[in-house]
């Protein structure tokens, strides 16, 4: 079992508070507050964080993932909203699907390729902060390794050092 902090597994989870300040700074009014919750709570399940800083690396994953989400979510209506202008544009609409495309990925580039950077930029922080999670769990259960290991070594060294006792010699 893990080191638990003062206030045992209800002090390692996230408090409602904590929770709703999360959600609030997170999440924009557009955007779905369950969906945000359910997200904490797979990484929750997935990574267990205890204490402080697992949290604070997990935390840290939790807003690039839903930054990410976020930022396909916008790339696809950047898309789609250059696609609704050049329709307008058109009375015609567009048989040559090559070319619509080209048009709406051009117009798109700029913005398109800074979200793209912004995305690389997420996805970097999410693996650093599950890496130095990931890190911080196999320290501590190695940790627990050398202590299991130390107590049973010293188990047996008070069992060898204990005296013996004395053999019947009548039964030799």
């Amino acid at each position: 079992m893990r080191f638990q902090p003062n206030g045992g597994p209800a002090a390692v989870r996230h408090s409602t508070i904590t929770h709703r300040l999360t959600a609030e700074m997170m999440v924009l009014r557009i955007e779905n507050k369950a969906d945000f919750e359910e997200m904490r709570q797979a990484f929750e399940d997935e990574y267990r964080p205890v204490g402080p800083t697992e949290e604070f690396y997990l935390d840290i994953m939790l807003a690039a993932g839903w930054r990410m989400r976020r930022a396909r979510k916008i790339e696809a209506g950047l898309y789609a909203l250059r696609l609704q202008a050049l329709e307008e544009q058109s009375l015609t609409g567009f048989s040559d699907t090559t070319r619509r495309d080209q048009l709406i990925h051009h117009d798109a580039t700029g913005t398109v390729a800074e979200l793209l950077r912004y995305q690389a930029k997420l996805k970097r922080d999410f693996n650093r902060s599950r890496g130095r999670l990931l890190e911080l769990q196999a320290e501590w259960a190695q940790s627990q390794s050398n202590l299991t290991n130390q107590s049973q070594s010293q188990n047996r060294t008070l069992k060898s050092a204990a005296p013996r006792p004395a053999r019947d010699k009548r039964k030799q």
